[in-house]
């Protein structure tokens, strides 16, 4: 047999397999002995890729993106800002990935790396992003997009997604440039007022800078600075103009959001924490300042998941409702029983504040470098079965909700924190009298 006709019949091979395979199995395939099979290994080594080590030791076709090869590093920004080369995502014959950890763990896909799923551009910050890079001729919505597309868009732009990882060199280099320039874009407490307004247009323009965190309230990220030290990474959003009548209720809305937020955190000591919001009104529209809790200071970072992504890997639920995930999720061993029980509480305020946007993607957890995980602070919490539809305000019942038996026990407990909520609303001189009255009703229930 002829060395060409060997290596041939080793592309087919690879070509046509399901999974990285080991040389034992390909020498069997094959009829040759390992030493003849190494050595066509070694020829064909710009095809052919050796995954893993010692005995989990495999072979697989390689596949470009592209013009931009078959490897990707994968570099994790730490909790104080240091970038880390970690290991590398490899793109695989059969539109399969496969990442390698330096730290061991390495695993194969079928598809896009779970993990890698939320670095994706979406929401309405993705929309402004992709208008910046035309070039790259990519579909308009995301949905559309294959994993070649998004592999492309975070290798060249995924500089600054959510979590703490980076894919690909050209994005790592994106990330160094971005922090030489990242301090004096910082925006002091007393420049917010006139600062927001501006990034609010430029933000509608498509032209707003930040991450692909999603979410389709109009929003950007920006850098907010305390003093001449304390740094914090937030998202903002912010309202239509509140002369009309859909700009002032998504402005009562983003208070309402507030007062959420705020409650929540109260309730620290037993049932987690949300995140940190500041409300301010200026240029005729209000603006929601969230922290980002997965940013630390001026540069450190912290690795996230959406529930959305994590569903996806490891659960596939049909049934996409929180009470569902929480379940699942401790029966899995992924969280433990205080995140279990933190998220049926959620749940239940939400209900009773008329969230009706419980999606997968409004959870989300810390995810640390054993992928253990754990679930982080309560976001997008306001009452939006009261959001104008197209621009236009339609008052509605007040949703029907009533208890399960997975949330039976802490309905109690949901039902005191929401008749305070509904006080505070009504309380709260920034929300109009058309939504306290809109929403009175929940007082006396």
């Amino acid at each position: 047999m002829t060395s060409p006709n060997l290596d041939e019949r080793l592309l087919h091979t690879l070509r046509r397999q399901t999974a990285p395979r080991t040389a034992k199995e390909l020498a069997a395939d094959l009829g040759v002995s390992q030493p003849t099979l190494s050595r066509a290994l070694s020829r064909l080594d710009s095809q052919v890729v050796m995954l893993g080590q010692a005995r989990s030791t495999r072979y697989a076709l390689v596949r470009g993106i592209r013009d931009m090869g078959h490897r990707f590093p994968i570099t994790r920004i730490g909790t104080d800002g240091t970038p880390e080369c970690v290991g590398e995502l490899i793109a695989l014959a059969g539109e399969q990935f496969f990442v390698q950890w330096r730290a061991g763990n390495s695993k194969a896909f079928e598809d896009l790396a779970w993990f890698v799923w939320d670095m994706r551009p979406q929401g309405f910050l993705g929309r402004a992003l992709l208008q910046q890079h035309p070039e790259l001729s990519l579909p308009g919505r995301w949905q559309d997009w294959s994993n070649d597309d998004i592999l492309q868009w975070l290798t060249l732009y995924g500089s600054s997604c959510p979590g703490n990882l980076i894919i690909g060199e050209v994005a790592f280099q994106g990330w160094l440039e971005h922090e030489a320039r990242h301090q004096p874009m910082a925006i002091a407490l007393t420049d917010r007022t006139t600062a927001y307004p501006v990034l609010a247009t430029n933000a509608l323009q498509g032209s707003g800078y930040g991450s692909s965190a999603g979410g389709e309230q109009p929003k950007f990220s920006a850098l907010r600075m305390k003093g001449d030290s304390d740094y914090q990474e937030v998202l903002v959003k912010f309202s239509p103009p509140m002369e009309t009548a859909a700009g002032q209720r998504w402005a009562d809305l983003l208070v309402c959001e507030h007062l959420a937020l705020q409650l929540l955190t109260e309730e620290e000591a037993d049932h987690g924490l949300a995140t940190l919001s500041e409300l301010i009104v200026a240029g005729g529209r209000a603006f929601l300042e969230v922290e980002r809790f997965d940013r630390i200071g001026l540069t450190g970072r912290r690795g996230m998941v959406s529930l959305e992504a994590v569903n996806a890997e490891f659960l596939g639920l049909k049934e996409q409702t929180w009470e569902a995930a929480a379940a699942a999720l401790l029966a899995g061993r992924h969280i433990n029983k205080a995140d279990h029980d933190a998220l049926l509480r959620r749940t239940v305020f939400a209900q009773l504040i008329a969230n009706t946007d419980r999606h997968f993607g409004n959870i989300s957890f810390f995810m640390d470098d054993a992928g253990r995980l754990t679930l982080a602070p309560a976001y997008d919490m306001l009452p939006m079965a009261f959001a104008p539809v197209n621009n236009e305000v339609i008052e509605r019942a007040f949703p029907t909700v009533r208890p399960r038996t997975d949330t039976l026990a802490y309905w109690a407990w949901g039902l005191d924190l929401a008749q305070r909520y509904w006080q505070r609303v009504q309380e709260d001189t920034r929300i109009s009298n058309a939504f306290k009255q809109a929403v009175s009703t929940r007082l006396s229930k």
